[in-house]
């Protein structure tokens, strides 16, 4: 082949764009993947320590839930502040079979993404927390994996376009044509070398129909990319609000949990001499227990959109080492 109008050309560098977009769309994959695994580590994180937390208050909480039950079995006391003190460790048990519930489930869905795993292998919180960029702008956004495949996948249909036009033109090529007789016959034999020009005259209008099509699905392709841009950008800023409010819901519980546990020492104190009762120092416990235990969730959610943030923008997948 000497001349063809670039159409080889447009067909290897459509080929050689497929091929970038399926690496780039395995990219994506890797990290949609990793962010679906992650966010189920995390909900096991969360439970495992809200389990934990409560194990602890309840802890505390025995002697005077016993202390209370002997109050209750003597009929002594004020029946009204009994029951409402007997309400709040209902109220704390039931909490806690709510939370070994959530930890069960948890479990079984960390169970069948991962198959299992050692249990002195803790969730590196450091590990999220030192990918997410300090500041993000739309070059970050521009170079997710998602984005590149399909701006690869629109630039292998555009070379495919310049593919089908060049059908249009003709082929020049060397060629060389030998043709002999069988038993080595001198005679009717015919060679010839030369250049050699070709072009389709008519086709029935198909060559139209295909560039017609080619263009149509490039369209379709840089619809995609936009509204993927759109769609990601909107995500990751969506995600990057939510940690900014998390970080200050987080701060509100721990001063709620700082201040509740400074009223239950107080409020012990009282009740040695008589200042307090059983169901005021209860439910400052189960106070104390709400605030801690919202703080773990609020962390969890804000680990979470880290991990949204990262995935999306496909740092995950790279920092993994794929």
């Amino acid at each position: 082949l000497v001349f063809d109008g670039g159409k080889l050309d447009s067909e290897i560098a459509s080929s050689l764009f497929e091929v970038e977009a399926s690496k780039m769309d395995l990219a994506a994959t890797i990290d949609r993947r990793a962010n679906e695994f992650f966010q189920k580590w995390l909900e096991l994180e969360k439970f495992k320590s809200l389990q934990a937390q409560i194990d602890k208050r309840l802890s505390v909480l025995d002697p005077l839930i016993d202390q209370l039950e002997k109050v209750a079995d003597a009929g002594i006391g004020d029946v009204g502040k009994v029951t409402a003190a007997q309400r709040t460790v209902a109220a704390i048990r039931v909490e806690k079979t709510s939370v070994a519930e959530g930890l069960a489930q948890a479990q079984l869905d960390f169970f069948n993404a991962f198959g299992g795993l050692n249990d002195g292998v803790a969730f590196d919180y450091d590990f999220i927390n030192n990918l997410v960029p300090s500041e993000i702008d739309d070059n970050l956004v521009q170079n997710a994996p998602m984005l590149k495949a399909q701006y690869a996948s629109y630039q292998a249909s555009l070379a495919r376009i310049n593919a089908l036009k060049a059908k249009d033109g003709f082929d020049v090529g060397f060629e060389a044509i030998a043709m002999r007789p069988f038993a080595g016959s001198g005679k009717d034999s015919d060679e010839s070398i030369g250049f050699v020009g070709r072009k389709t005259l008519f086709n029935g209008g198909m060559l139209e129909a295909q560039i017609k099509e080619a263009e149509a699905l490039s369209g379709v392709r840089l619809a995609q990319i936009k509204a993927t841009y759109r769609s990601g950008a909107q995500s990751v800023q969506a995600a990057i609000q939510n940690i900014e409010s998390m970080d200050k819901a987080i701060l509100i519980a721990r001063d709620n949990a700082r201040l509740t546990s400074d009223e239950i020492v107080h409020l012990r104190q009282q009740l040695i001499i008589g200042g307090s009762t059983l169901d005021s120092v209860l439910s400052a416990e189960a106070r104390l227990y709400e605030a801690e235990s919202k703080e773990i969730r609020l962390l969890t959610e804000k680990y979470k959109s880290q991990v949204v943030v990262v995935s999306s923008l496909g740092l995950l997948s790279r920092a993994l080492g794929f």
